[in-house]
């Protein structure tokens, strides 16, 4: 066994209840995580998803939660689905009296800040959902614990402030999924020459995973480590002039490990239909908000299905990440080898500018070569990740997003 484990956490925030719900899935499982553990916080025995997957209640047993000497605050449990709830509406208050406002937090893994002053509800709000899932990948020595640590922030009086959270996942994952593996010489620096390797001294933050051009893909869908591919009709951008590609045809997994990514990902896709009297430039963008001061990871996975070799420009295109270029002249067919292979392609932007200054867009472009008297442009673009890396002071804490209501108010009271 390796001295060091990379581990995937995951951090389930509920405003409004306390629900686990996992679909059946009938797809092999490609990878057996090490470590599988899933923590119902604040419950007591085991509850068993309709998957078959077992969630261990923390009450009485080994994940039950510890209150540090130095805090002098209490543990309390709480479960927001004691409160009446309505459709649709977030609750102004969690639990038993609890009020949504204080709930302002920090939250560490070992010696990684993960969130710093957090608002849950701020998020939720902002994002227009009722329950947040935050996706962590950090690295744990051999034999040693795993400690995770909420903090409620200062600010609040001390008998109002809290921190809270409803579920924590812990998975294990194949070495080199996402930190670069020995002798690989790393993601390739986007409108630079170098390649930057992601060692496992770095952590991780899961910002966007998605299935291009397809409908989402659970997370008991997923290749052993139960992550969630989102459908990306959400981020892109003119979506009303593409429309969705899919093949049931078997992708071939001879350029990657088969645990990469599902084939429902690689089976699925855009094409935009081209008006020839226009003869104009077509690509395909996409939007992600970002915190400004941090590095980001970029994971393209692609797949071939119309041609077999080099055609001249037909099989290649470029991407472009804001306004610098990722790949000029990027060919599937000559990074895996040949049709119905899988490849990904690692990228790593900087995003300058302070942390503090709140969200701002990352756009992706993919630009298809083949535009020319062509009726159907399809891209290869199959599937998309996108993850915030930590800064040297192991630090990936960004600041809280502004809700549409609030931002619209500030804007308009803007002198």
């Amino acid at each position: 066994m390796d001295s060091n484990l990379s581990i995937t956490i995951v951090l389930y925030f509920f405003i409004n209840q306390i629900i686990f719900l996992v679909a059946r899935s009938n797809s092999p499982v490609l990878y057996h995580p090490v470590d599988s553990i899933a923590v119902n916080c604040s419950s007591s025995g085991n509850s068993t998803a309709v998957d078959g997957r077992q969630w261990a209640g923390d009450i009485g047993s080994n994940y039950a939660p510890l209150l540090l000497t130095s805090n002098k605050g209490k543990l309390i449990s709480s479960k927001a689905a004691d409160q009446p709830l309505s459709p649709g509406r977030v609750p102004s208050s969690y639990g038993g009296g609890f009020k949504r406002s204080n709930a302002f937090f920090m939250v560490k893994a070992g010696p990684y800040t993960l969130l710093r002053n957090f608002s849950a509800s701020l998020a939720v709000d902002a994002l227009g959902l009722q329950s947040l899932v935050k996706e962590y990948c950090v690295n744990v020595e051999e034999n040693q614990p795993l400690i995770i640590t909420f903090s409620p922030s200062l600010g609040v009086s001390s008998d109002e402030a809290y921190a809270f959270v409803n579920g924590i996942e812990i998975v294990s994952m194949p070495t080199g999924l996402y930190h670069t593996q020995e002798g690989d010489a790393g993601a390739h620096v986007v409108g630079e020459n170098f390649r930057f390797p992601i060692g496992k001294s770095i952590a991780l933050e899961m910002v966007q995973r998605l299935n291009i051009g397809g409908s989402s893909v659970s997370s008991i869908r997923d290749t052993g480590m139960f992550r969630d591919w989102s459908q990306d009709s959400n981020n892109l951008l003119e979506i009303s002039s593409v429309q969705p590609v899919t093949t049931t045809l078997r992708i071939k997994y001879t350029s990657i490990q088969l645990h990469t990514a599902p084939q429902k990902v690689y089976q699925t896709s855009w094409s935009m239909v081209t008006d020839r009297q226009e003869n104009g430039t077509f690509n395909f963008m996409w939007t992600f908000p970002i915190d400004l001061g941090f590095r980001y990871l970029l994971r393209l996975h692609f797949c071939e299905f119309e041609y077999d070799i080099e055609e001249n420009d037909r099989t290649k295109f470029s991407i472009f990440v804001n306004e610098y270029v990722a790949d000029a002249k990027a060919d599937v067919i000559k990074w895996s080898g040949g049709n119905r292979v899988a490849v990904y392609r690692d990228y790593l932007v900087m995003m300058e500018g302070d942390r503090m200054e709140g969200k701002h867009n990352l756009l992706i472009t993919y630009f298809p070569h083949n535009n020319e008297w062509i009726e159907h442009i399809d891209i290869v673009l199959r599937g998309l990740e996108v993850f915030k890396l930590s800064n040297p002071d192991k630090n990936l804490a960004g600041v809280n997003p502004m809700s549409l209501a609030r931002a619209s108010i500030s804007s308009n009271t803007t002198p």
